[in-house]
C-alpha cells in the first residue's frame, strides 16, 4: 500500500511540475508564454551580467523606464537578435532603448509589436549553464556516456539483476544439520 501511495504522489508532483512549465515557463517557440534570454555583454550592469538567464513575459502594454527584451526589427542590421535594454523614450509605434551601462541609444527603435516582454524571473550565472550545454562537444560527450551506460548493461532489467549478483551472489543454502 504504501509503495501504491509513493507511485500516485510521485505522478501528481510530476503532473502539478509540468502544468507549473506549461502554463508558466513554456517558450514562446513551444507556444507559451516565456521568452527565455541569456544575457550577453555588459550594457545592462550592474542590473544583468554575462550569464544571466532572464524569463520574459509579454505584457499588454510597455512604457518608458520598462526593462524589456526586443528582437531587432526586419530590415535592420542585427535582424533578429534579441537585445536587453530599458525604454528611455518614443512610443508604442516606435520606441528608443538604452542599456543602463551604454552612453548612446541603440540604432533600432522597436515597435511593440518586436518586444518580446518584462523581465519576470532573473537566475544569475544560469544562462553560463545553459550555454555550456549547447556546446556541440558536450552534447556528445553526454549522448556518448549515455550509450556507453546502455551497453553495459545497465540501462536493462537483465543488466540490473547481473549486477547485482555479481556484487552480491546469493548465499548456498546452509547444509541440514547431521
Amino acid at each position: 500500500m504504501s509503495r501504491r501511495l509513493s507511485s500516485l504522489a510521485g505522478t501528481i508532483l510530476l503532473v502539478v511540475l509540468f502544468g507549473v512549465w506549461f502554463g508558466l515557463f513554456r517558450p514562446v517557440s513551444l507556444g507559451g508564454p516565456a521568452t527565455w534570454v541569456v544575457i550577453r555583454g555588459s550594457s545592462m550592469l550592474p542590473v544583468y551580467d554575462t550569464g544571466d538567464l532572464v524569463i520574459m513575459h509579454a505584457a499588454s502594454a510597455y512604457s518608458v523606464g520598462d526593462i524589456v527584451a526586443y528582437r531587432v526589427p526586419a530590415g535592420e542590421i542585427g535582424e533578429g537578435r534579441v537585445v536587453v535594454h530599458r525604454l528611455v523614450g518614443g512610443s508604442s509605434s516606435g520606441f528608443e532603448v538604452l542599456g543602463d551601462n551604454n552612453e548612446s541609444v541603440d540604432p533600432w527603435h522597436p515597435s511593440s509589436a518586436d518586444i518580446l516582454g518584462r523581465p519576470w524571473i532573473t537566475l544569475p550565472g544560469v544562462g553560463r549553464v545553459i550555454t555550456w550545454l549547447h556546446q556541440p562537444v558536450v552534447l556528445a560527450a553526454l549522448a556518448a556516456a549515455v550509450v556507453v551506460s546502455m551497453l553495459v548493461g545497465g540501462a536493462s532489467p537483465e543488466g540490473h539483476e547481473r549486477r547485482r549478483r555479481e556484487i552480491a551472489p546469493e548465499a548456498e543454502p546452509a547444509a541440514p544439520p547431521s
